[in-house]
């Protein structure tokens, strides 16, 4: 979004500001005014990493202060990282008349279609400033293990549920807690393999939820002070910038006459 994070969920609504989001900074961008640069989103993606870049951001509530230049990027071995330019002001100077956050949030469908956060971090946002970067670290979790033997012996907080091959903690607080539990897993699971082939991991079934299973990052991962970037990659970010839809229903209008 212009907004300053990604939208990790297909419907809008409640999703969009409180429960499935990945925000390097959330905060009330606005179009800058000339003779200021226009603000520009793009992004970028190989086989890789994905990077979504917002540059010349300006705060509508608070304009005079500068612009914004920030990152994040995906990288396929679950590293995310928050990587800023300009900040020309401290994140708690932000005006908070529109929601302002940094970090990320993931939530379950819960009844009535509710999204409910299972999971949220947030790095301290005091030490973010120009040219430094925040690093989230993927670390084991319950549902990362593909048997029971791993599973039981990842943690005592993991059990194993037979009738989905999957292991996560006994309540399900991940992606998968509506399977978890239409499968009575909170009921069925177990934390040891008694009985349980261990020696071949199991046919996974169709998790079609969602793409796979949540990681889950390090909070340690951020350091008692600003971690110094490389050059910020301009050269790397040369995609085609996210369509403008007023644009395209000018066009349409223009056509129909």
């Amino acid at each position: 979004t212009a907004q300053g994070f990604l939208y990790m969920e297909s419907n809008l609504g409640q999703a969009l500001y409180e429960t499935k989001y990945i925000a390097p900074l959330m905060a009330g961008f606005t179009p800058t005014q000339k003779p200021r640069k226009p603000q520009d989103v793009r992004h970028f993606s190989n086989s890789t990493i994905y990077i979504n870049q917002w540059s010349d951001m300006s705060l509508e509530s608070q304009r005079d202060v500068g612009v914004f230049t920030f990152q994040v990027q995906l990288h396929i071995d679950g590293v995310i990282k928050f990587v800023y330019k300009e900040v020309p002001i401290p994140i708690e100077d932000i005006n908070s008349s529109h929601v302002v956050k940094v970090g990320i949030s993931d939530a379950y469908s819960g009844p009535y279609s509710q999204l409910i956060p299972y999971n949220t971090i947030y790095p301290n946002s005091t030490l973010i400033g120009p040219d430094t970067t925040v690093t989230f670290t993927p670390i084991p979790t319950c549902s990362s293990q593909r048997t029971c033997r791993g599973c039981v012996g990842h943690s005592a907080h993991c059990v194993w549920c037979a009738s989905l091959d999957r292991c996560s903690t006994k309540d399900g607080l991940e992606q998968y807690h509506a399977l978890w539990h239409q499968h009575e897993c909170p009921t069925f699971a177990v934390n040891t393999c008694e009985g349980i082939k261990t020696d071949t991991t199991p046919r996974r079934q169709d998790l079609s939820m969602s793409s796979g299973p949540t990681r889950v990052t390090d909070p340690n991962s951020v350091t008692d002070h600003p971690i110094i970037i490389p050059p910020f990659n301009e050269t790397m970010l040369n995609p085609v910038p996210v369509p403008d839809k007023s644009e395209k229903k000018k066009k349409k209008k223009k056509k129909k006459k």
